[in-house]
């Protein structure tokens, strides 16, 4: 059964299928290239194409996180730049990284923010590989070598000053005992020599008085006057008190 509508109710869903036509669509956020791999020294490029109604706010990431700190020396050796098109929509921007390391290595992703609606871009895959391990070990064989060469000349001068203070200590004890031996011999040639027997020339003389003394003692007791008669009494008065 046909279904005949009025021109007013006919106008108005038309417009309100073109709304929403408009809205559903998807911004478009494109990034080139998807994957790259690269040595270390090397740059590196990542463009974005944003075409998004609206006013809107772009950002670089790195595995989720804002650029600016993911990356080492950011100021350095990183450049962001906005191109520029003929459609206000489209945004141009590209990302570049010099001298890549190792920890660069990551998915970079173009973020943009249109009012409160987040968009990501599929992203670019980035894997960055040390300089081959031979020239490395090479570098490290020659400093080796050189500090191998340093350090056994360091060794062998220690060695040649070590046995010459030995030396000069030896000559040093040779010159102590010599001067010991010189001062022995001096104090024991300075030193006046006793008379021998002069003890015993005292003794001689101290036991010869000592007997000259009792011969004197002797002849004392010798000389004293005896009494002559026997029935003699002393009197201790004076002579004139006799009767």
């Amino acid at each position: 059964m046909p279904i005949n509508l009025s021109p007013l109710p006919a106008f108005i869903l038309t417009s309100c299928l073109f709304a929403t036509g408009v809205h559903s669509a998807k911004p478009n956020v494109q990034q080139t290239p998807r994957s790259m791999s690269l040595t270390e020294g090397h740059s590196v490029t990542m463009n974005c194409i944003i075409n998004i109604a609206g006013p809107k706010v772009y950002t670089w990431l790195k595995n989720d996180l804002e650029a600016r700190q993911a990356i080492s020396a950011y100021t350095k050796r990183v450049t962001e730049e906005k191109g520029t098109s003929k459609d206000p929509n489209v945004i141009l921007t590209s990302l570049e990284i010099r001298n890549v390391t190792e920890c660069d290595s990551g998915t970079y992703y173009c973020r943009v923010n249109n009012v409160g609606q987040i968009t990501k871009g599929a992203g670019t895959t980035l894997t960055v590989t040390r300089v081959t391990q031979k020239v490395k070990c090479s570098i490290n064989y020659v400093l080796i070598g050189v500090s191998a060469g340093v350090i056994g000349l360091l060794c062998i001068s220690l060695i040649i000053v070590l046995l010459r203070l030995q030396q000069r200590n030896k000559a040093c004890i040779a010159l102590q005992r010599q001067f010991v031996a010189y001062i022995t011999e001096k104090s024991t040639e300075s030193l006046p020599l006793k008379p021998k027997g002069h003890h015993k020339r005292r003794e001689g003389s101290a036991s010869s008085s000592g007997q000259e003394g009792k011969k004197k003692k002797k002849r004392k007791v010798k000389e004293l006057p005896t009494m002559a008669c026997p029935d003699y009494v002393h009197d201790s008065r004076p002579q004139g008190a006799r009767p």
